[in-house]
């Protein structure tokens, strides 16, 4: 039996031999150059605009289109204001094209940027919207939350909490189109129960502005039952005003998407909830369509260019889900 063994521990170890001799024949000499490819896609550029960026709710938007340039061998771009400033946005896309961008990812913030996205487009640069819509521009496609249907959905988990009925209040910035479409989603289910909306208040730019919004609601309205926060940064504001108003447990609050700050306040129990955007998504799914129009085969009709034809999806909607107490710690970056 001694002789079998050592007899099986041989032939492995001629294989072991043999098999690390070919490992180090496939590997290249030393000094040797390299091949590297090259992807067909590295001279494409394609960029997104958009304002407040130094806001970490667009750190998703950075880390997305970073992704999707690795996943397809093309230059991708994040830039824009760090402030809220429409006519910075409007510059940067005119960059954008100068710089030869194969497309263009832009947050559709107001209807103030209609005019450089037409241009851009009539300049043979295609643009799609991503977060905030503008379709009365000639954007090619949006990207993005559903916001009206995010609105419903955060409303009717409200409304099973409350129990269909109470006052509430809504924070957000009601100048932009995301925010409005979410508040009439909103609405719209409260309209069918006994939940009163008492007042719509401006979060202002920060949470610093929010909080103070959320903090006069609260004096306004000693009876108020739940406090709506409907964008990046009223959550945190909300949540600072409930715990200085002594109020934490009393009033239901809401936020929207995923700020660490205040996914911290949801585990404390100060914020009830958020709601949360697949929003690296967005700008991954966005370039994909432009990246499409330059580059894929694959056709609606004989000769999609003759038939005046974009074969490619009008809307995606990458949807929302509801963070508590019980699953925030998973969304802390």
């Amino acid at each position: 039996m001694k002789k079998i063994i050592l007899g099986v521990l041989a032939v492995l170890l001629v294989f072991a031999v043999f098999g690390c001799k070919e490992e180090q024949a496939e590997a290249p000499a030393v000094g040797e150059p390299q091949i590297v490819e090259v992807s067909p896609y590295a001279d494409q550029l394609y960029v997104e605009v958009s304002a407040l960026n130094s806001l970490e709710y667009f750190y998703d938007h950075k880390e997305g289109m970073r992704i999707v340039g690795e996943d397809l061998g093309c230059k991708t771009e994040y830039t824009g204001p760090s402030d809220y400033d429409m006519n910075a946005v409007s510059a940067a896309i005119e960059q954008a094209v100068a710089k030869g961008a194969a497309g263009i990812v832009v947050v559709g913030w107001e209807e103030s940027l209609n005019g450089a996205i037409n241009s851009a487009i009539e300049q043979g640069v295609p643009v799609v919207t991503v977060d905030a819509d503008l379709p009365t521009s000639n954007r090619l496609a949006f990207v993005g939350t559903s916001n009206f249907n995010a609105g419903v959905e955060l409303a009717n988990w409200i409304s099973d909490k409350l129990g269909g009925k109470g006052k509430v209040a809504m924070l957000g910035m009601p100048t932009l189109s995301n925010i409005r479409d979410r508040m009439e989603g909103v609405k719209s289910v409260f309209a069918g129960n006994d939940i009163e909306v008492v007042q719509i208040g401006d979060s202002k730019t920060d949470a610093v502005g929010s909080a103070q919004t959320a903090a006069e609601i609260l004096l306004k309205y000693p009876d108020l039952d739940a406090l709506i926060g409907i964008d990046s940064h009223s959550g945190l504001g909300i949540g600072t005003a409930i715990r200085e108003a002594g109020k934490v447990g009393e009033v239901l609050a809401t936020g929207f998407d995923r700020d660490n700050s205040l996914l911290e306040l949801i585990e404390e129990g100060v914020v009830t909830a958020t709601v949360v955007q697949r929003t690296a998504l967005m700008p991954y799914y966005a370039t994909l369509i432009l990246w499409q129009l330059h580059n894929s085969e694959v056709a609606l009709t004989k000769d999609d260019k003759a038939a005046n034809v974009l074969n490619i999806p009008g809307f995606v909607d990458t949807g929302v889900m509801i963070v508590t107490q019980e699953t925030a710690r998973s969304f802390i970056r």
